[in-house]
């Protein structure tokens, strides 16, 4: 067991974009702690990058239930001692048309996208306390841009871009730098439905680089904002979609 230098939270491995993410890590020699509510999905990810001789730890953890962030804390610190880096993958989408969403509908999505991320920033950035770190936190083109069936969505990762600019703000003097990456389209399974919604074809048309994203050009960019070159980068929205909200 060698442990590095530095550790990462990665929250959501259950899902590509999360998994990438601690992949992605685990090859820049992070400690990487990885969570999802599916602890199956967590053992895998885990297993997949500690056959490659990364230093992993699994552990089951809901966003959404303070005593579940309280034991995920509890357990990196225990092994790693300290945290560095916080990216928070954790997302749900469920597209329903604009009149047909109920209020289970849109608290449920407010609750996973939104309440969950306040939890865990507010439980991340008080261990950090003055030492510093980095809080990412996964959004959406969606937060800007209309698509489809997904209104409840939309205004959850809305809400996630306010809050981190506003986390930035009033987290800079513990130096601690809070950013948020929104990727367009990403061709994943869990984002197929989306992809359909939208209608593949033109959205390949129109997108200028003419491919969709994937989860890997995510990890990129969250890799750099968790890096020493981001220090002095904070409260910015990182888009990853290709060129596709620039039209």
């Amino acid at each position: 067991m060698a442990f590095r230098e530095k550790t990462a939270i990665v929250i959501g491995v259950g899902q590509s974009v999360g998994r990438a993410i601690g992949i992605a890590f685990a090859k820049e020699n992070y400690n990487v702690v990885l969570a999802d509510q599916d602890y199956v999905k967590t053992g895998n990810v885990a297993t997949e990058i500690n056959a490659t001789g990364g230093e992993t730890l699994g552990v089951k953890c809901d966003i959404t239930k303070k005593e579940e962030i309280e034991d995920l804390i509890l357990k990196a610190v225990s092994r790693y001692k300290k945290i560095d880096v916080l990216i928070n993958a954790v997302e749900i989408s469920a597209p329903k048309p604009f009149m047909d969403i109920t209020i289970t509908d849109w608290e449920t999505m407010m609750n996973i996208n939104l309440r969950g991320a306040l939890l865990v920033s507010q439980a991340m950035a008080k261990e950090m306390k003055d030492g510093g770190g980095k809080i990412i936190h996964i959004s959406s083109v969606a937060a800007n841009v209309a698509w489809n069936g997904m209104a409840h969505y939309s205004a959850s990762k809305g809400g996630l871009d306010a809050l981190m600019r506003a986390m930035a703000f009033e987290l800079a003097p513990k130096n601690i730098c809070v950013n948020v990456i929104s990727p367009g389209v990403i061709d994943c399974p869990e984002q197929n439905i989306v992809i359909k919604n939208e209608a593949i074809d033109k959205m390949i048309t129109t997108n200028p680089d003419k491919r969709f994203g994937k989860p890997e050009d995510v990890a990129g960019a969250a890799l750099y904002l968790a890096s020493e070159r981001a220090n002095h980068v904070t409260g910015i929205t990182l888009v990853v979609d290709g060129g596709y909200t620039v039209r």
